[in-house]
């Protein structure tokens, strides 16, 4: 199954660069376990980088396309946090894709 993975990255360009670069590691962490239970992650962070180079709408559009492609979303524990997650959650849960949530894994 591809799981595309969704939370807080940067806030709209408002957090720290340290904070950013330990949240790019908690999406490599669960991609890692994503992996290693047999199912291929999607993390935007990797694909799309991390910083403000882009405009917030240039990245979505960039996310929501991965998201669209894959057959699920795991959600971090923060993502409620996120204006981007909030709409990724919305998109898959109205495409009907499975939703995982961190707090209680991948069944």
């Amino acid at each position: 199954m591809k799981i595309y993975i969704s939370g807080v990255i940067s806030q709209g360009g408002t957090l720290r660069e340290a904070q950013q670069l330990e949240n790019a590691k908690r999406f490599r962490v669960t991609a890692q376990y994503i992996l290693r239970l047999g199912h291929e992650p999607v993390n935007p962070i990797e694909r799309h980088g991390l910083g403000a180079v882009l405009a917030w709408s240039d990245y979505m559009k960039r996310n929501l396309a991965d998201l669209i492609s894959s057959d699920a979303i795991y959600l971090l524990y923060d993502w409620h946090l996120s204006r981007g997650a909030r709409l990724e959650f919305t998109l898959a849960n109205e495409l009907g894709m499975h939703i995982f949530f961190e707090s209680e894994g991948i069944t």
